[in-house]
């Protein structure tokens, strides 16, 4: 720990010091004390020293200690005067306030050796008082977590020791606890606060000055992980450096903490994602066992439950590529106070929440909607299964919504949340192919040549999808598909001429539409 040009100035050793000049700046810190008999070399000066001098040479080479000045380095200055300089000169006094540097004249009967002596003394002393506040309050904010004190008595502790107003955000921004201890400091939104942002940016501590009030902002990190900042304030004439030294060693009891939730809370997720696999494997002996199995992590399974499939679109590379939306998920279903059991796959989430699957699509726009804020580059595509009472069935529900996602590319109009009933025809094709039904040998008949002729020229599979999907509007299709109306209608009469097929019958015309959706649901399964 330091002391400032003032706080030297009152050790009993400069007592007869006169400060002439720069009083603007009495407040720097002083890092190191420097005797210098001639000046040369100003850049060898290390910024924060307090240099003392005899003036020696000063009154023919006035210029090169005023630069020294003027390059506002130093902590202070002293000069000897009565030994080469019988008064302190008018140019250095004004380059002193110009700069702020604290110009310090020391009569010629105070000894070299007092001064130093006296100065890094009381550095040592005060680096002493705070190694020994550290130790002390590293034992009891420590003994207080082996208690099981907890954060908020971590944080009531940390105000006390500190006197200061303390509060304890999270890696966003949002405060999870409050002591304000100053009328000043409550009611204040510190997470949008720029010092936050840089806080959470650099993972270091920032320090700044508000009116009368010092305040820090030190980040909580564990194996560089942001979990959130301790910002403590008070008025800046009651700070005190040691407030610093405690801050810092709670911020490392909090990221003890995050880590041993952190830890914690993985071993929950497993544990209810190995339940969750359990229950859609049907890996149990009867209902009654399920829902009692359930009762133990806090579920109750005896009511109407519902899936949620998410994935993205595309995968990201590598492994672990949900990580991020897992965490997305848990945090929506928190905020919303939600019990739910969640299992991570490879490329995909599946949720099971405990409501209708009208309450799930809602929470399905709210997961969505913030995750196409935060990443709009990646697709989340969610599936939603039916709903069931019964346990043993809540494995078809996430059958149905892994389905309704796969299938989302489908649909002629595209969304990126499908209940499993929205897929219409193509749940109706799913159920016949799952019935032993040949869906190849159904649209092969009806097709013919068109299969055969597509990829080959004349795209008639695509053509149909638009034609079907803009309910027969030759205009709209025509666009989507960046060909002239007159085109559509060419490829249209080709279509008909080589299926056999009249696209003016409605009966004929809906075998044509179940014989396209047949063939794009076998392409898709295929691939």
């Amino acid at each position: 720990m330091n002391i400032t040009v003032q706080e030297a100035l009152q050790l009993p050793v400069m007592a007869k010091a006169r400060l002439v000049a720069g009083a603007a700046g009495i407040h720097r810190p002083i890092r190191w004390v420097t005797i210098v008999e001639v000046i040369e070399d100003i850049n060898r000066l290390q910024p924060g020293e307090f240099l003392i001098t005899t003036a020696y040479g000063l009154a023919d080479n006035r210029q090169h200690f005023l630069d020294l000045l003027r390059m506002n380095k130093l902590s202070g200055v002293a000069l000897y005067t009565g030994f080469y300089l019988k008064e302190m000169p008018a140019s250095f006094i004004e380059a002193a306030n110009a700069s702020g540097l604290p110009l310090i004249d020391i009569p010629s009967d105070i000894n070299f050796s007092a001064i130093t002596e006296g100065i890094l003394q009381e550095i040592a002393n005060r680096q002493t008082e705070i190694i020994s506040s550290s130790l002390n309050t590293h034992k009891e904010l420590t003994g207080l977590v082996l208690k099981g004190g907890g954060e908020e008595t971590v944080t009531h502790t940390l105000a006390k020791l500190t006197e200061t107003s303390v509060f304890l955000l999270n890696e966003i921004g949002e405060m999870t606890q409050a002591v304000p201890c100053h009328p000043r400091m409550a009611d204040r939104d510190f997470g949008g606060h720029p010092v936050f942002a840089d806080c959470r940016e650099s993972f270091r501590p920032v320090e700044i000055e508000e009116d009368d009030l010092h305040l820090l902002v030190h980040p909580i990190v564990a194996d560089n992980v942001f979990y959130g900042a301790i910002i403590s304030g008070k008025p800046k004439n009651a700070w005190k450096e040691t407030d610093r030294a405690v801050i810092e060693h709670a911020a490392t009891v909090y990221a003890i903490e995050r880590l041993k939730s952190d830890a914690v809370e993985q071993t929950q997720v497993r544990l209810r994602g190995e339940f969750l696999e359990e229950i859609l494997h049907k890996n149990f002996r009867s209902r009654s066992a399920a829902v009692e199995h359930g009762r133990k992590f806090g579920f109750d399974l005896s009511r109407p439950h519902t899936v949620l499939h998410l994935k993205l679109a595309p995968p990201l590379p590598g492994n672990g590529q949900t990580g991020d939306l897992q965490a997305h998920v848990t945090a929506v279903l928190g905020r919303e106070k939600l019990n739910f059991l969640m299992k991570e796959r490879l490329e995909a989430i599946t949720v099971l929440l405990p409501m209708p699957a009208a309450d799930c699509a809602a929470i399905a726009e709210m997961i969505h909607m913030g995750w196409d804020t935060e990443s709009s580059a990646i697709r989340l595509i969610i599936g939603l299964g039916r709903t069931y009472e019964d346990v043993s069935r809540f494995s078809e529900s996430a059958a149905e919504a892994v389905t309704a996602a796969d299938l989302h590319d489908l649909l002629l109009n595209q969304k990126e949340i499908i209940h499993y009933d929205e897929l219409g025809t193509y749940q109706l094709l799913l159920q016949v192919k799952d019935s032993g039904g040949d869906l190849s040998s159904f649209y092969r008949q009806v097709l013919g040549s068109l299969i055969r002729s597509n990829g080959h020229g004349i795209d008639f599979i695509a053509t149909l999808t638009a034609y079907f999907k803009h309910n027969f509007n030759t205009q709209a299709a025509a666009e989507e598909l960046f060909i002239h109306r007159h085109t559509l209608k060419y490829r249209l009469n080709q279509a008909q001429q080589k299926c056999g097929w009249d696209l003016d019958s409605a009966d004929e015309r809906l075998k044509l539409q179940l014989a396209v959706a047949a063939y794009r649901l076998d392409q898709h399964l295929e691939n």
